[in-house]
């Protein structure tokens, strides 16, 4: 089992139109109509209206889904 910090993991990105502090996003943990959109993950955002649902996490918050991203 990996760990590591949002911000270097592949699935962290950004959503530009949201208007928090931090509008980045882990798109392993997203939802869709109260199910998570990848079926492998461990852990998902659930929208009570199930429409569509996202987690927002600090660059710092730490994951055991973590995947390194790939340097460009």
């Amino acid at each position: 089992m990996s760990f590591g910090l949002c911000r270097d993991c592949r699935y962290w990105t950004k959503e530009a139109d949201l208007p928090f502090a931090s509008p980045n996003h882990c798109t392993l943990a997203e939802g869709y109509d109260g199910r998570p959109t990848t079926p492998r993950t461990k852990a998902w955002a659930y929208d009570l209206e199930r429409y569509r649902a996202m987690l927002l996490t600090q660059p710092d918050f730490g994951c055991v889904q973590f995947q390194q991203r790939e340097r460009a």
